[in-house]
């Protein structure tokens, strides 16, 4: 993938044709430029990374071993696929305002979908809390990523569970309605 290995900004629409075997013909028939192929590339890859937490979650029932398989294999994922983690947590930040609402709905659908993994006990979490687990989860996968992955995935795995637990509905911790 050229973005991941020369990063989006220093990467031509021919450099990605030339890595594809395409001419730039057949790209500027299905996308516009070069950020319709950012923006195409991020929905097909994280629709199928959903999936793969989705189905991980799914051997799970719902509860605490749900949430921490999933958020096992969203992390796991990035260290198999190291090239895409790159250009979907560090060359895409910034890039534009489509790109960015792209992401935002994509973790967002995340959110929810962590938040509805613990089942019965799945507080209604509100938008903010959500954004924050997700944003926690975000920064440690981008810390671990430009780290070499040099953490074990257990660790890693362990820190960004402890946000999630912030999904769950607690009586001690909820704050009564004004």
């Amino acid at each position: 993938m050229v973005y991941g290995e020369r990063g989006y900004h220093n990467s031509s629409v021919k450099a990605v044709c030339d890595a594809a075997g395409l001419t730039e013909r057949y790209f500027y028939e299905s996308f516009a430029n070069s950020e319709a192929l950012l923006v195409a590339s991020v929905q097909g890859a994280t629709g199928l990374l959903l999936d793969e937490i989705r189905a991980a979650g799914d051997r799970e029932p719902a509860g605490a071993a749900r949430v921490r398989r999933m958020v096992e294999a969203y992390y796991a994922s990035l260290k198999q696929e190291p090239v895409a983690a790159r250009v979907f947590l560090i060359e895409i930040a910034g890039v534009s305002r489509s790109v960015d609402e792209t992401l935002k709905i994509l973790r967002a659908n995340l959110a929810d979908m962590l938040a509805a993994a613990w089942g019965g006990e799945a507080r209604a979490a509100g938008s903010l809390i959500k954004t924050g687990v997700i944003g926690a989860m975000i920064h440690i996968a981008t810390a671990w990523v430009s780290g070499g992955y040099a953490r074990p995935l257990a660790e890693v795995v362990d820190a960004a569970f402890g946000f999630c637990t912030l999904l769950k509905a607690d009586e001690a911790t909820a704050r009564p309605s004004a």
